[in-house]
């Protein structure tokens, strides 16, 4: 809530509490509910505003979690592509082992034949 808001309701509220007073001294009825509908007003009006800040804090709290969210998440996946690329490579090598160690034998039973 703005510091004029804060004023303004302030402002209604003492007025209304002075109406509702001078209401109930002058014997003027209509006066004092007034007073006291000015000064109901004027807390309504504070509440009001509260409301706004306080939905405010929260959307803004909600982006701040959502963005820290993004974040852990973005960091994450980059770290499961990493790993996963390492796993890859690491895969391809195995690979690469098995196949040379099986070509290896191809050309040992090769040999094995020719010498026959």
């Amino acid at each position: 809530m703005g510091i004029d808001d804060d004023i303004r309701n302030k402002a209604q509220d003492l007025g209304g509490q002075a109406k509702e007073a001078f209401g109930d001294a002058t014997g003027n009825d209509k006066l004092k509910a007034e007073g006291i509908f000015d000064q109901i007003s004027a807390k309504v009006k504070e509440v009001g505003e509260s409301i706004k800040d306080l939905a405010g804090d929260a959307v803004d709290k909600a982006k701040d979690i959502a963005a820290d969210v993004k974040e852990r998440l973005d960091h994450d996946a980059d770290e499961a592509k990493a790993d996963a690329a390492e796993g890859a490579s690491e895969a391809k090598d195995s690979f690469r082992e098995a196949a040379d160690g099986v070509k290896d034998r191809i050309d040992q039973a090769r040999d094995d034949l020719k010498d026959r």
